[in-house]
């Protein structure tokens, strides 16, 4: 597979992404150990381990020689193999050694300000990537969903606009069906840029037909031609895609959604859940009168219970407009500004006049 991909990098979030880690073990108390994902660095020495095609090295003077045991990787594969780390050390190998991130030296801020890459390490020693720029982050996999989710979309839109021999090329890429790591060249192929602009993100879409020639299936027409708003200019396709930005991620998908970067329209899921069951607790607490019989039906925490009966006392005419899309605000924030007034006046003037 490392060859495949030429990227250790890759290899580790692939490994990640598909829940494969090191070894796990419980413990004569019964603690669970280990079951962490494997590191780069992991990878790297596995990659350069002459044990696994046969041979044994010396521990103290480095000698090698051919052990007793029999080899599990074929020699030629393990040269190849070798090659193509020395080549990425180098900086002479096809692929990149850097970030997984797909829009790794691609996405800029609408300053022309580069978003770097940064990680880091949250519970249970998940790392945690970020494009960043000075005091302002966006979650690497929230982004790269996004991105993933522009390009589907985009293939399946209708491309009758488009020059003829470009939308022709571009209907023949069958994403479902391409592997994985072929899946996330094209993403990287497709995208030349993305600009981050407060409330939204935006894609340069490459046309370049020889750049996209490569992920042509010739027996494959992709015949969806769905609705989608985009503009042509010169050799790329411009793609608006409106987001909401959570302050904080967690858990909890009524208080901050699953995500901490999300479209318009999965934040305004969340906040109609978030009125359904804040609906359902007002219900059941009017009818009992009990908090506590509310805390142990629902599940939830006393803060919690509180957050949703101010969101279920909110003003109609602040609960229309939120519903309608017309206040684009994340959920926390909602929560945040319910809990400074209780008076219908107030709270318009908060949350329209804001």
């Amino acid at each position: 597979m490392y060859l495949e991909i030429k990227s250790v990098n890759e290899l580790a979030k692939w490994l990640r992404d598909n829940g494969i880690t090191n070894k796990d073990w419980v413990s004569h108390k019964g603690n669970r150990r280990g079951g962490n994902p494997i590191s780069v660095m992991t990878l790297h020495r596995i990659l350069r381990e002459k044990v696994y095609a046969g041979y044994v090295e010396h521990k103290k003077n480095g000698t090698i020689a051919k052990g007793e045991h029999q080899a599990i990787i074929p020699q030629e594969l393990f040269d190849k193999a070798q090659e193509e780390l020395q080549r990425n050390a180098s900086g002479k190998s096809g692929r990149s050694n850097g970030s997984p991130n797909l829009l790794s030296g691609k996405i800029y801020n609408n300053r022309g300000t580069a978003f770097g890459n940064q990680r880091s390490v949250g519970k249970r020693n998940n790392n945690i990537s970020y494009y960043a720029t000075r005091g302002f982050y966006m979650p690497a996999a929230d982004v790269d969903r996004l991105a993933v989710d522009v390009v589907r979309e985009f293939l399946d839109s209708d491309l009758v606009s488009l020059p003829g021999a470009v939308a022709h090329i571009l209907k023949q890429i069958d994403y479902e069906n391409t592997p994985y790591f072929h899946q996330r060249l094209l993403i990287k192929t497709l995208i030349n840029k993305a600009i981050y602009t407060t409330g939204k993100i935006t894609f340069f879409v490459n046309l370049n037909p020889d750049d996209l020639q490569q992920f042509v299936s010739p027996n494959y027409m992709n015949q969806n031609t769905n609705a989608m708003k985009f503009v042509i200019t010169g050799d790329a396709v411009i793609i608006d895609k409106p987001i909401i930005i959570n302050k904080n991620i967690g858990s909890n998908k009524y208080t901050v959604g699953p995500h901490g970067l999300m479209t318009v329209n999965e934040n305004n899921r969340l906040i109609t859940m978030a009125f359904i069951q804040a609906q359902r607790v007002r219900e059941i607490y009017e009818r009992t009168g009990d908090g506590d019989a509310v805390l142990a039906s629902e599940k939830i925490s006393c803060t919690t219970f509180y957050r949703y009966l101010a969101l279920a006392y909110l003003s109609p005419r602040v609960v229309n407009e939120l519903m309608s899309g017309k206040i684009n605000m994340p959920l926390r924030d909602i929560y945040e500004m319910v809990a400074k007034s209780q008076d219908f006046a107030e709270q318009e003037r908060l949350f329209l006049g804001r």
